[in-house]
């Protein structure tokens, strides 16, 4: 027992009634230390299947920084040592600021909590890297609440102190026509004029059903951008499909092949939006049970696209139902009623169908 290898076990020694104590004490803090990620004193990068070398799985030590191209860590014996991001797995670290409740109340879609919660972790944590983490899950909430002026405005604020940050596929952009109001009008009209990020997000809200010409030059511009810049690049691909938006109308089964190229060349993080646009050129096209499968793609493999996830299974249920299966169009307006009832296309299938209600469905 370690109580009993703390103590000196001798004919000649007779411990104080403090040294019990004062082992005791000791043997029961540590008991409670053990179970807290503050004893985590090394983080741990996994690294792929495919990019294992020389046998090696992983790395462990302390990461100095973790940004979209590297990870810079300092092993335990003080090597430094550079893994390229594409190499990574995953990585594990101690919990110091209570992130993970915040997560937990992100996945359980509670995102008000969770935006406070990660706030609150925010102020304590001391790790940089870490820190971006947490806002880039804080910019989630904040588009799941639409609260719109605020993701945009923390994103912008990220992407300023840190430009090569690895959380540019939580970029505040729409990918549906939404009104705007005088005032935000106004600010994106002032942004259409910015860096290609603020352009690039101005863009996409100024889109309208009539097609705004200022946005949509801007568009194909950064669309058109030749920029050996990672970033960038992902700013590029996504610009184009924006423009999409505005002529899907007149676009083909042929024009599908086409973006279908261009997404699998994307980051894997950066399709929610292109896929978005995929199923509504099938659903236009009459291929309705492709295109319900393309919009099941994002509440599956994109979950953290809230509203997106949302208007997909909507768009997923008017597709089964012209399909010819209302059934199973029933079946996803039940999960978007169930789990998504602070969104638009949620409180729609609320009404259709209520909690606990089991009548057949009308899909419009």
């Amino acid at each position: 027992m370690l109580m009993e290898s703390l103590l000196i076990r001798s004919k000649d020694y007779k411990p104080k009634k403090w040294v019990f104590v004062f082992f005791a004490a000791v043997y029961f803090a540590a008991a409670g230390w053990m179970n807290h990620d503050d004893l985590l004193a090394e983080d741990i990068v996994f690294l792929k299947r495919s990019a294992i070398q020389s046998g090696r799985t992983r790395f462990q030590g302390t990461i100095r920084e973790f940004d979209s191209e590297n990870l810079y860590l300092v092993t335990s014996d003080g090597r430094k040592q550079t893994i390229n991001t594409q190499r990574i797995a995953r990585v594990e670290t101690a919990d110091l600021s209570g992130r993970s409740s915040a997560d937990r109340l992100f996945k359980s879609f509670k995102f008000e909590q969770a935006n406070q919660a990660y706030q609150k972790a925010i102020a304590g944590e001391q790790r940089q890297w870490v820190k971006r983490e947490l806002i880039a899950q804080q910019i989630l909430c904040q588009s799941a609440l639409e609260e719109n002026e605020k993701a945009i405005g923390l994103f912008l604020a990220l992407s300023a102190g840190k430009p090569n940050h690895r959380f540019f596929h939580v970029i505040p952009v729409t990918w549906q026509f939404r009104p705007i109001i005088d005032s935000q009008k106004k600010v994106f009209d002032k942004m259409l004029s910015g860096n290609p990020l603020e352009q690039f997000i101005a863009a996409s809200w100024s889109l309208d059903q009539h097609s705004n010409t200022v946005a949509i030059k801007v568009l194909r511009q950064l669309a058109g951008r030749d920029d050996p810049d990672g970033m960038m690049t992902r700013v590029s691909q996504l610009a184009a499909f924006q423009v999409y938006r505005c002529e899907i109308s007149s676009l083909s089964n042929k024009d599908l092949l086409r973006w279908r190229r261009a997404i699998e060349k994307m980051h894997r993080l950066d399709r929610a939006g292109p896929i978005w646009m995929a199923g509504n050129l099938m659903q236009n096209n009459e291929n309705y049970l492709s295109a319900a499968a393309e919009f099941l793609k994002l509440p599956i493999l994109y979950p953290e696209h809230y509203q997106l996830g949302a208007a997909s299974l909507e768009a997923a249920a008017i597709a089964l139902d012209r399909q010819g299966d209302r059934s199973a169009g029933n079946l996803v307006l039940r999960e978007l009623a169930n789990r998504y009832t602070t969104t638009v296309p949620g409180r729609r299938a609320m009404e259709k169908f209520p909690a606990g209600g089991s009548a057949d469905l009308e899909i419009r």
